[in-house]
C-alpha cells in the first residue's frame, strides 16, 4: 500500500512557505494540484508517488530532515518574527543558527518546547514533526531538568507542595485556567534561593507558575537537560548550535 500524506504537511516539508497561514492562502486560492486536480482542502491525503504542482510548479517533498542542539540566550523568542515583531526590535533564535542554512531549511524548522524569551539553555530545533510529537507528548513522559534562582528561599512546605503536584493558574490560546500540574522532582543548591526542578510535562510557563504558586519569583531559568541530553556536554556555550541525528536524539530521550 502506497503511503499517504497530508498536502498541508506535504508542503510545511518542502521548505518552500514560510508559515503554515500562507500554506493556506495558496491551498484556498487554487494554485495547487494533485495528478491534475486542483486541491483546496488542507487536509486531503494523496499518495507520495502522486506529483504535487503549484502554480504549475513540480513541488519535492523533503524527507531529509534537520536535527540541531542549541544553547538559547537570553532575549530571543523561539518563533520566526512577522514585520511587526521585527519593527519593535524582537530577536528570533532562528537568527543565531549557522548562515549557511538554506531558506527552505529555516522554514521547515520549529522548536521542539519553547523557551520564553528571558529563559536561557538547551534547546532542540527540528523539521522532523514526528520527533517533536513524541518529545513533546505526555505520554512519553521526557524529563525536563531546569537551574532556578528564586527571589527568596524556597520553605519546605512549598517544596513539598511544588513536588506532590500543585493547581496553578494557565492561559493558552487567550483562556484563562486552572491546572493541576504532574509530581516534580527538586533537588537543592549551593543555596537557598538556588535549586534544579525536574518535571515531565510541557505547559507554557509551567515552572515560572508553579514558583509564583508558593509566592515566589524566578529570577533565572536555564533549562540543563532533556532526557539524558546535558547543556555542558552537548552545547556549553551561550549561542553554541551543534547539527546531530534523529539516532542520537532518540538514544537519549527514550
Amino acid at each position: 500500500m502506497s503511503k499517504k500524506q497530508k498536502i498541508h504537511q506535504f508542503l510545511r516539508e518542502s521548505g518552500l512557505f514560510t508559515s503554515k497561514g500562507e500554506i493556506l492562502r495558496v491551498l484556498e486560492a487554487g494554485r495547487v494540484e494533485i495528478a491534475g486536480v486542483v486541491v483546496k482542502n488542507p487536509e486531503y491525503q494523496f499518495k507520495l508517488r502522486e506529483e504535487v504542482f503549484v502554480d504549475r510548479k513540480r513541488v519535492s517533498g523533503k524527507e531529509e530532515h534537520l536535527y540541531l542542539l542549541l544553547h538559547k540566550p537570553a532575549g530571543y523568542v523561539c518563533h520566526k518574527l512577522n514585520a511587526i515583531q521585527k519593527q519593535a526590535g524582537k530577536k528570533s533564535i532562528f537568527s543565531i543558527l549557522p548562515v549557511s542554512t538554506s531558506f527552505e531549511d529555516l522554514n521547515r524548522l520549529t522548536c521542539v518546547g519553547r523557551l520564553d524569551e528571558d529563559t536561557t539553555g538547551l534547546l532542540i530545533i527540528t523539521s522532523d514533526g514526528k520527533l517533536n510529537h513524541f518529545i513533546t507528548n505526555p505520554m512519553h513522559s521526557v524529563e525536563k531538568t531546569y537551574r532556578v534562582v528564586l527571589d527568596k528561599p524556597l520553605s519546605s512546605e512549598a517544596r513539598a507542595r511544588i513536588e506532590e503536584g500543585l493547581i496553578i493558574v494557565l492561559e493558552e490560546d487567550g483562556e484563562v485556567f486552572k491546572y493541576k500540574t504532574k509530581p516534580a522532582k527538586i533537588t537543592m543548591g549551593r543555596d537557598a534561593c538556588s535549586l534544579e526542578i525536574t518535571i515531565s510535562e510541557g505547559k507554557k510557563r509551567v515552572v515560572r507558575r508553579s514558583f509564583e504558586a508558593v509566592n515566589n519569583q524566578v529570577v533565572d531559568l536555564c533549562r540543563v537537560r532533556i532526557g539524558k541530553l546535558v547543556l555542558d556536554t552537548e552545547v556549553p556555550r551561550v549561542g553554541d548550535v551543534k547539527k546531530v541525528y534523529k539516532e542520537y536524539i532518540m538514544e537519549r530521550v527514550q
